[in-house]
């Protein structure tokens, strides 16, 4: 008697088995009988939808991008698809079927679009869906990870609305909160694999992007910014850090996805 409230996912796990809320709060499993079109429904009013495609391989990123000919930026989405989908639709990135229509411009997204909001999944699937088509057009898709990417991966639940540690605990058939959405964000889960691959830091023309902000203390450890990639990817499902001077700074809240010391002066 798990507590789902309208439609969600799909949870896609081993690259064949699929999971789904429908609209009567029940949770359905099958095989993937079609991997270039599968369905997204949104949780809303108009009850949108959208296809994607699943991918086979994924690849870890560039760290460094020459300037594009145009960008947008925009982050902290946090389950809100009516916010994200109005967003790009609205600035020309995608047309009314969530296809991707900006051609060769770059799509930065700076963190935090998972947790808080009713339809997580949802949001995941279309940035996964951008991510594919962007790159046929000579464009690109950067969904640089912040800290509430990085909590899920350790099963930091604290800012989960319930229907998302409920469903993980059913598809995971474990009691823990804790293991159940840090299951959901394993390699063994397609979106788990696939944000598996996203940086933290990433340079794009003159500009550095991050989800919270740079130290100066970051200075300290000569870092080239790759490094800064390699060395808190290895540690994403870690709740206890080794004992790693380097790698314990990048995950504190000094480090690229916690630090806010720029701004928060300016409000105290």
């Amino acid at each position: 008697n798990i507590k789902l409230t309208g439609e969600d996912g799909p949870f896609i796990f081993s690259d064949s088995l699929m999971y789904r809320v429908n609209s009567d709060n029940k949770l359905l499993v099958s095989p993937i009988f079609n991997r270039d079109s599968i369905i997204v429904k949104v949780d809303n009013i108009d009850k949108n939808e959208f296809f994607f495609s699943l991918n086979s391989k994924y690849k870890i990123p560039k760290t460094v991008y020459e300037a594009p000919e145009k960008m947008v930026v925009i982050s902290d989405i946090e389950g809100n698809y009516e916010a994200f989908a109005g967003f790009l639709f609205s600035n020309k990135i995608i047309d009314e079927n969530h296809n991707w229509i900006y051609n060769n411009g770059h799509l930065v997204l700076v963190g935090d679009f998972v947790d808080r909001g009713k339809n997580v999944t949802q949001v995941l699937w279309l940035i996964y869906k951008l991510d594919q088509q962007a790159k046929k057009q000579n464009g690109h898709v950067h969904f640089i990870l912040g800290n509430h990417e990085i909590l899920n991966f350790q099963g930091d639940h604290r800012y989960n609305r319930s229907k998302y540690i409920n469903v993980a605990q059913e598809i995971s058939q474990l009691k823990s909160k804790k293991e159940a959405i840090k299951f959901m964000y394993t390699k063994e889960s397609e979106l788990g694999k696939w944000l598996a691959t996203k940086n933290v830091i990433e340079k794009i023309g003159d500009y550095i992007f991050v989800h919270a902000g740079l130290s100066p203390e970051i200075l300290e450890y000569q870092l080239l910014l790759r490094d800064i990639n390699k060395l808190v990817r290895t540690r994403f499902s870690a709740v206890e850090l080794p004992k790693n001077k380097t790698i314990n700074f990048l995950y504190s809240t000094k480090g690229p996805f916690w630090y806010r010391g720029l701004v928060k002066p300016r409000f105290e």
